[in-house]
């Protein structure tokens, strides 16, 4: 049996029946014996570097037989873990024996995802099965490693994110402490052209979704250096705190470098040619905001993706809306069409006399939902004109309330209509080339739309 069919057989859906005894002793038994089959598809499985690792039909058939079923207490179910994770390393499992701790760290910090960015590997000496990892740029055994690990301060505030891996191999930063914007990774700048480059990046899928949307900005350097930062909320990761007034206005972090970069998700981006001085002025903008530490969070107000729209406006940078009303969001992406199409036969006057009640509703919703509430840490540390979102019951009648800088649809529909536009330019340049003199004129011409963007 192949490990897909392993790891997709009917029974071992998660069904409500067999979550309940004694069903669900008879399920955990068949889980355990699927995780035995896995630890010996694992185990003969050749090593291959993290980078390559990551996309082995054995690592991504083994993340989701983990992620799709509930935790189950089984030292088969351990065994398969470790396996797993040896694999994703490009290790042999038994390594994990030889140095203590190891498999602990890896597993917490997703050391997989910090390698394959990087394109880092670990080494193990097949006669003492000791593992070397990277540490300030070069290989140190584990034993140093753990050391330098131990005495790195834990950060205490939140939110906290450890940075412990970087380019350089171990480290003790943090993602959220920090006052100097500096380069995540530093790579090939020929990718793009040896400009400066700011990129509006967001992860997303091709249908909306509740949670797990994403936007940040990064800027590059004719030198490789790549700078990584977004704008996140409190409490994201936690339950508790999308039960508590989701729509409410709450303090904002800023987060070098976002964690998405290490995530394994899709991501779209866009990216823009600007000068040093805007280079400069961004970078600048960010790093003040970051010392005054008054940002705020509010899905419609100020989110991700209006704030990475704020840093490029900063320079300048007339990036295209990303505004779209959460009722076109939420509907059907097959029905969408004939949606959009109808609104665009409608009178301006129908289209603006129907779109209030519904504004009322939608914007009623979010009152409820905390529209109108403000942290009381933000109030004490942005003074009391700060408003929330719903401030008024005038507000509950304007559409411009139901306007939201969605992550899907910069990834879905700004960035096909940039593509577009990009194509069209390209295609009427390539046409005047019979007549063109200057060939490498027009060459440089045509590579310049890659990083233009249309105004509106």
């Amino acid at each position: 049996m192949t490990c897909g069919a392993l790891c997709s057989a009917d029974m071992l859906k998660r069904s409500t029946l067999f979550s309940l005894p004694p069903f669900s002793t008879f399920r955990n038994e068949q889980l355990a014996q699927r995780a035995e089959d896995l630890t010996h598809l694992f185990e003969q499985e050749p090593r291959q570097e993290p980078a390559a690792a990551q996309s082995n039909p054995h690592v991504l058939a083994g993340r989701r037989f983990f992620k799709n079923f509930p935790s189950i207490v089984d030292s088969r179910i351990d065994t398969c873990r470790r396996e797993h994770l040896a694999l994703k390393l490009g290790i042999p499992g038994d390594v994990f024996a030889f140095n203590p701790g190891f498999e602990k760290f890896a597993t917490d910090s997703h050391l997989e995802r910090y390698l394959m960015e990087y394109h880092h590997t670990l080494h193990v000496n097949p006669h003492t099965q000791e593992l070397s990892i990277r540490a300030n740029g070069e290989y140190v055994q584990w034993a140093e490693a753990a050391h330098l690990l131990a005495h790195f301060s834990q950060p205490s505030v939140s939110p906290r994110l450890p940075w412990v891996y970087g380019q350089d191999g171990i480290q003790g930063d943090d993602m959220y402490n920090w006052k100097t914007l500096k380069p995540y990774k530093r790579t090939d700048a020929s990718q793009w052209g040896f400009r400066y480059i700011f990129e509006l990046v967001v992860c997303c899928a091709d249908t909306p979704h509740k949670t797990g949307d994403h936007g940040f900005l990064r800027l590059k350097t004719p030198d490789g250096a790549v700078y990584s930062v977004g704008l996140y909320r409190p409490g994201k990761r936690g339950l508790s705190d999308n039960l508590k007034f989701p729509f409410r206005l709450k303090r904002g972090y800023l987060m070098m470098p976002d964690v998405t970069e290490f995530w394994p998700c899709e991501i779209r981006s866009l990216q823009v040619a600007i000068t040093q001085q805007q280079f400069d002025v961004m970078k600048g903008r960010i790093e003040y905001e970051k010392a005054q530490d008054k940002l705020i969070f509010q899905l419609f107000q100020s989110n991700c993706v209006l704030w990475a729209k704020h840093i490029a406006e900063s320079a300048e940078i007339p990036l295209p809306s990303t505004d779209d009303t959460i009722t076109r969001l939420l509907t059907p992406r097959r029905i969408q069409p004939l949606v959009d199409s109808c609104c665009s036969l409608m009178p301006s006057c129908v289209k603006t006399a129907a779109s209030i009640p519904i504004a009322v509703v939608v914007n009623s919703l979010q009152l409820v939902l905390g529209a109108g509430v403000v942290d009381k840490e933000v109030r004490l540390r942005n003074g009391p004109h700060i408003r929330p979102h719903i401030a008024s019951l005038a507000d509950l009648f304007r559409p411009s309330k139901m306007k939201l800088h969605h992550p899907y649809t910069f990834g879905n529909e700004t960035l096909r209509w940039v593509q577009e536009w990009r194509d069209r330019e390209t295609a009427r340049l390539e046409q005047t080339r019979a007549t063109c003199g200057d060939q490498e004129a027009l060459d440089r011409q045509i590579d310049e739309i890659r990083y233009c963007i249309p105004q509106e």
